[in-house]
């Protein structure tokens, strides 16, 4: 069958995100087929390509959009993959968590604003799995700084809210790595093993679906409740 489709995925890579979108053969350790094929495996029609940069986290992203020569937008993607697990680090003892909030709240929603204006590709943010295996918490008392559940709970209701204002979709990992169960799926904070990718990597073709990506038809348009979307 002759390719009819040709769809773009530009990944912004945080904490090995790029094992949930990448085959073996692309580069990839957990999962034996990527993004780009299991979107094909759906519709033979579609020749789907992923594009894995290494983030330096929203702030960098954000600099980099602003000074109006970002490889982003430059590649023309039709969807952005960002993510907050590159954002965990910027909570350190000391500062005010809700401080930090706001500000990577700040590069979150500029990031989202310049990718719409000036690509206008459908934009997917993954979330953080809640589960630290490495630190179970019982007990928030006499710690320097919060412990990476509490961080991982605090970004995740922050986008929640963002994904409502701007309209972006919600990679759910928290719901997802909880519906398969951590103890099988999480390694360490934020890293995932064969299971927990198959699955990140299932709903994000999920998402993608339902976008239209895969159809004949319009894609959905982003409309959040601030009035911004992609069209």
């Amino acid at each position: 069958m002759t390719t009819e489709k040709r769809i773009s995925v530009w990944v912004e890579d945080a904490e090995r995100l790029a094992d949930c979108v990448l085959g073996r053969a692309e580069g990839g350790e957990m999962l034996d087929v990527g993004l780009a094929g299991r979107l094909h495996d759906i519709n033979p029609a579609v020749e789907a390509r992923a594009t894995v940069v290494s983030s330096d986290g929203l702030g960098s992203l954000r600099q980099q959009l602003e000074g109006g020569s970002a490889p982003l937008i430059e590649s023309r993607p039709d969807l952005v993959v960002l993510s907050l697990a590159g954002e965990v680090g910027r909570f350190k003892a000391g500062n005010d968590p809700d401080r930090v909030v706001d500000e990577i709240r700040s590069d979150l929603v500029a990031c989202i604003q310049l990718v719409k204006e000036r690509s206008g590709a459908r934009i997917l943010v993954a979330n953080l799995s809640t589960l630290d295996p490495d630190d179970p918490v019982y007990a928030y008392k006499e710690r320097d700084s919060d412990p990476f559940v509490l961080v991982a709970h605090r970004l995740n209701l922050m986008l929640l809210g963002v994904s409502h204002d701007e309209g972006v979709s919600l990679i759910d990992i928290d719901r997802k790595i909880a519906e398969v169960g951590g103890g099988i799926s999480v390694t360490a904070a934020a890293r995932y093993n064969d299971v927990g990718c198959d699955t990140i990597a299932s709903e994000m073709v999920r998402i993608i679906e339902d976008y239209g990506f895969l159809d004949d038809r319009p894609l959905m348009d982003q409309v959040g409740a601030r009035g911004g979307s992609s069209e």
